[in-house]
């Protein structure tokens, strides 16, 4: 296979991150990215996973020896080291929204969300993906001393929302996934009033054990898990948007009280909401 390294790209954002910490899954950068008519990529390995977003345009896409597939507004374009790939831009260019990711849990992850490691999505991806994806990019441009751990919480998040996408496309013709896909949709809308786990199955119309067992076999990560990462990020957009007390935005995103929202909080990024609150409006007007 020869190589060919046509980039005819202009960056329309572009932000490299600087994460020391030792995690499953870093964030090394988030761009925005147009691919004009020269762009033309063969190449027999990469140095770290890339996964693309296709805002606009056309292009296409083979991974090793397969047939090109047709990169369409919504197309999820993903692949990464140990496998040859060649990407093309039609005539008219392509603008994207990228990510480079790194790190040894990030293969796992890409094989449980979007379905292998090295791949094509056709376009039917959920605009809550893309919404996801830039305010990924606001947070870049805001900056800040967690934004590390920020950028891989939110990458997590929009996983998942690719994820559900995909897992759209066929809840149709299953039944298990019909229940699944509706769990994660309440999940998504009424975060703020579930506090368990059971309620979530009471609305689906199971049982615990039974959404339990639905999560093992479509999600690794759980549905207490995606309820509380849900949970999370309804959190953080409260503290940026609001100045509301802990107390309000512990009610507003489904904790029990200021306390039990402190103490998910810590857990997850390693700092009081109040001490994250205070960091990232302070890097906003800095910025201002």
């Amino acid at each position: 296979m020869s190589e060919i390294a046509n980039f005819d790209v202009d960056s329309i954002e572009n932000y490299l991150i600087e994460d020391d910490e030792k995690r499953s899954l870093r964030v090394l950068r988030v761009a925005r990215e147009r691919w004009r008519a020269r762009y033309h990529v063969r190449r027999r390995d990469h140095h770290c996973w890339f996964v693309a977003l296709v805002e606009s345009g056309e292009g296409w896409f083979r991974n090793q020896d397969q047939e090109f597939e047709a990169l369409l507004p919504g197309s999820v374009l993903c692949y990464g080291p140990g496998a040859p790939h060649e990407v093309r831009a039609a005539p008219r260019g392509l603008q994207c929204l990228v990510l480079n990711l790194a790190g040894e849990g990030v293969a796992a992850v890409l094989r449980a969300r979007i379905g292998a490691t090295h791949t094509c999505l056709v376009p039917a991806i959920s605009g809550q993906a893309a919404l996801q994806w830039q305010d990924l990019l606001r947070q870049c441009r805001h900056g800040g001393a967690l934004l590390g751990e920020i950028a891989a919480h939110q990458v997590a998040l929009l996983l998942l929302l690719l994820q559900r996408g995909r897992l759209a496309q066929r809840a149709a013709s299953d039944p298990a996934l019909a229940t699944y896909v509706a769990a994660r949709a309440h999940m998504d809308r009424d975060y703020a009033d579930l506090t368990t786990v059971s309620a979530v199955a009471a609305a689906v119309h199971v049982s615990a054990a039974h959404l339990s067992r639905l999560f093992r076999r479509f999600d690794a990560g759980g549905a207490k898990r995606y309820l509380l990462e849900r949970q999370l990020q309804a959190a953080c957009h409260h503290l940026l948007d609001s100045d509301a007390g802990l107390a309000v935005v512990a009610q507003r995103s489904g904790f029990a009280d200021a306390d039990s929202l402190s103490r998910a909080f810590r857990r997850r990024f390693a700092c009081s909401p109040g001490r994250w609150r205070h960091v990232e409006t302070q890097t906003a007007g800095d910025l201002a």
